[in-house]
């Protein structure tokens, strides 16, 4: 059974190469601005798998986040009418009159 494994992109030259080895587990490559890169690839598998379960934990929570602000945003649009009136009492002088009936004239009655 020959599994291939995944193909990757590799950066960082600025320049032409002169040669590159391909192994079993590593790439050798040198270029113009002479230096000489290896990139070792024993571990990438693990590497790979981690990186994507913490990519997957990242958009749940930002999933979740999601959520909760439009459970928030949907409860903050409904209106309490106990708030409303609290809002009107305080803009018609304070919570601790008391209410009184007044007739057409104004004079208040028991």
């Amino acid at each position: 059974q020959n599994v291939e494994p995944p193909q990757r992109l590799l950066h960082g030259f600025y320049q032409n190469l002169y040669s590159v080895d391909i192994g079993a587990e590593r790439i050798v490559c040198g270029g113009e601005e002479g230096v000489l890169r290896m990139w070792d690839f024993t571990q990438a598998l693990e590497i790979e798998r981690r990186v994507q379960a913490s990519r997957n934990v990242r958009l749940e929570n930002r999933s979740r986040r999601k959520k909760v602000n439009a459970e928030n945003d949907n409860k903050a649009k409904q209106v309490d009418p106990c708030s409303i009136a609290a809002k009107s009492c305080e803009r018609h002088g304070g919570g601790n009159r008391v209410w009184k009936r007044r007739d057409e004239s104004g004079k208040v009655q028991a």
